[in-house]
């Protein structure tokens, strides 16, 4: 049920990103952590 947050090439360095699966399937909504790893907080089932 919980994932790993993970590194992400090219990611911002702080804040909230949008994740998506390819190009075009939203997946939620993550926070960048202080180590530089990206970790889902809010994702969209659908």
């Amino acid at each position: 049920r919980q994932g790993q947050p993970v590194l992400a090439p090219h990611a911002p360095t702080q804040g909230w990103v949008r994740l998506y699966e390819g190009k075009d399937t939203f997946l939620g909504i993550g926070e960048i952590l202080d180590d530089g790893r990206v970790a889902l907080r809010r994702l969209l089932a659908g």
